[in-house]
């Protein structure tokens, strides 16, 4: 339906915070939501509990069981289910602002060639930390990601562009999901401001995750954009230097040497120089 949002919550064993969630998506002030939440399968007696009594409690939300499919292929389910124009990721365990889908919706409308809108990220629970990040542009998009999956995406545009792939589902599905969408030519805006709050628990799957399988993450994705990494490779090159050249990183022979960085973490000036 048009200018409608349609919540996508993928569930598994998040009883303990669903509450608390869907409590944010329901204090939005934009008039026409969707909320729908995808069991994926859950195992958790609690959490299945919790499910039942939430089914019971809202009558204004759709609950779908299925079988375990992963995050990635719970998303892109959703996806496909929702009558609205845009879908609003949004993880069982995570919080959204009473504003946020109003702002994005108004973005969505006003400017035809953006695809997805996201936020700065406040995190809680174990860390208190702030995430800001620019609208997706490259090369930067491709040397780190800075954005989260609460976005609200034009479905259209997200659906002819594949979704989220499986192929990454142990972490980083989102961000390749927005790197595809912007080669494909969609700009992803990010509003300025703390709309997005993201929860920090210790047995969450990206605390669970290693360097190691991050780093195959990576290459991945860059194996599945090869001409993507290959024309903004020296851009890329550039950009890491200038943030951050050879002569920063942990080198033994300089361990005396303390660098002079600024608020925004950058070297001020070159202290092998002097």
């Amino acid at each position: 339906m048009k200018a409608r949002v349609s919540v996508c919550i993928p569930f598994y064993n998040c009883g303990h915070y669903i509450t608390e969630t869907l409590n944010s998506v329901f204090a939005s002030t934009y008039p026409d939501l969707e909320v729908i939440i995808f069991n994926d399968g859950s195992t958790d007696r609690k959490s299945l509990e919790t499910l039942l009594v939430i089914e019971q409690t809202y009558s204004n939300l759709k609950i779908i069981h299925s079988e375990n499919l992963g995050v990635a292929a719970a998303r892109n389910k959703i996806a496909e289910i929702a009558s609205g124009e845009y879908i609003a990721f949004l993880d069982a365990d995570e919080q959204v602002s009473p504003t946020f889908y109003a702002q994005a919706v108004k973005v969505l409308q006003q400017y035809k060639n953006v695809g997805f809108v996201a936020s700065w990220i406040k995190e809680f629970g174990d860390s208190e930390k702030v995430w800001v990040a620019w609208n997706t542009e490259f090369p930067y998009l491709l040397a780190h990601n800075t954005l989260g999956v609460c976005t609200v995406v034009r479905k259209a545009a997200y659906l002819a562009t594949g979704g989220m792939k499986s192929l990454l589902a142990e972490n980083l599905e989102d961000y390749e999901c927005w790197i595809n969408m912007s080669e494909k030519g969609w700009l992803g805006v990010v509003i300025s401001e703390l709309h997005y709050f993201y929860r920090i628990r210790s047995d969450s799957r990206l605390q669970k995750s290693n360097r190691e399988q991050l780093l195959y993450l990576y290459e991945l994705i860059a194996a599945l954009h090869p001409e993507l990494y290959q024309d903004y490779g020296a851009e890329i090159y550039h950009f890491l230097n200038q943030n951050g050249a050879s002569w920063l990183w942990d080198n033994p022979s300089q361990n005396t040497v303390e660098l002079n960085v600024n608020s925004t973490g950058m070297v001020k000036d070159n202290p092998l120089e002097s």
